[in-house]
């Protein structure tokens, strides 16, 4: 006969491969609250040991949660890594509370990263999950979203239900809460970095126009990841722009995230 094994407790069990003890007991009440819809306005401490060791801090209420466990549970940005094979410079486009930054970091121990993110909503958290990393030098953080053009664009309030990890933004309209834009050429130069080693991008949609738009920084990379949204991948022409510039496209095993990358001898030194 197979013994059933309490939800409470196989949470418990199988996140701590990942958290410490107590911070697992701590994520099993913000996901039961959360299943409840009881989150309130605070933030959870949790202790990360595995894939990367930090202190980080999830909101109670959101899609932290959710954030955490494809980055630290399912490592989502592990296949990227892998074909990256090295990585000294890593720009994180759309930051988001910071923890695909730290997950690089972790996995690439000399490595700089450059986070942008355009909610200082998330900022905050970000800047504080992060903050050792930018006390090392390691890390900068700029608030700003990655755009087709250099610019303003206007942070689009959240659609209805969303929290946190859907925030969009357009250069139509009014500009209710504006924001600087950047073109990843742009923020190739302001990281001072002389090529990109690790690409990650989740940028809610505004990928389509980035792709369209003049993509000769994929020449300074040689590995990305990016979570497309919608139609996002065959409405930008992704995977001509990225075969043109000499990188083979992966698909992920995890939903619309897709993997390009150079082979060993070819990579940008």
């Amino acid at each position: 006969m197979k013994l059933r094994v309490p939800w409470s407790v196989g949470y418990v069990w199988g996140t701590t491969r990942f958290v410490t003890l107590r911070s697992a007991l701590r994520l099993r009440g913000l996901v039961a609250r959360s299943a409840r819809g009881a989150g309130g306005p605070g933030l959870v401490g949790v202790t990360v040991k595995r894939p990367f060791r930090a202190a980080v801090w999830l909101r109670e209420s959101g899609t932290d949660i959710d954030t955490f466990q494809e980055v630290v549970r399912n490592e989502i940005y592990r296949v990227v890594a892998e074909r990256a094979g090295a990585c000294e410079y890593a720009l994180d486009l759309g930051g988001n509370i910071g923890l695909a930054t730290l997950y690089l970091a972790g996995r690439f121990p000399g490595c700089a990263v450059l986070t942008v993110e355009p909610s200082p909503d998330n900022q905050a958290v970000l800047a504080r999950n992060v903050a050792p990393l930018v006390a090392a030098g390691r890390c900068k953080v700029v608030h700003g979203a990655v755009w087709h053009e250099d610019g303003t664009v206007d942070l689009s309030p959240l659609p209805a239900g969303a929290m946190f990890d859907s925030f969009t933004v357009s250069a139509a309209g009014e500009m209710r809460r504006p924001v600087p834009a950047y073109t990843v050429g742009t923020l190739l130069k302001m990281s001072g970095f002389p090529r990109a080693d690790v690409v990650k991008m989740d940028i809610e949609g505004a990928e389509t126009g980035v792709f369209r738009g003049p993509v000769g920084w994929l020449d300074r990379v040689n590995a990305l990841a990016i979570e497309f949204h919608g139609d996002a991948r065959r409405e930008s022409g992704f995977d001509a722009a990225a075969a043109a510039a000499g990188l083979v496209v992966e698909d992920d095993r995890f939903p619309n995230c897709v993997v390009a990358y150079r082979k060993p001898g070819e990579r940008v030194r």
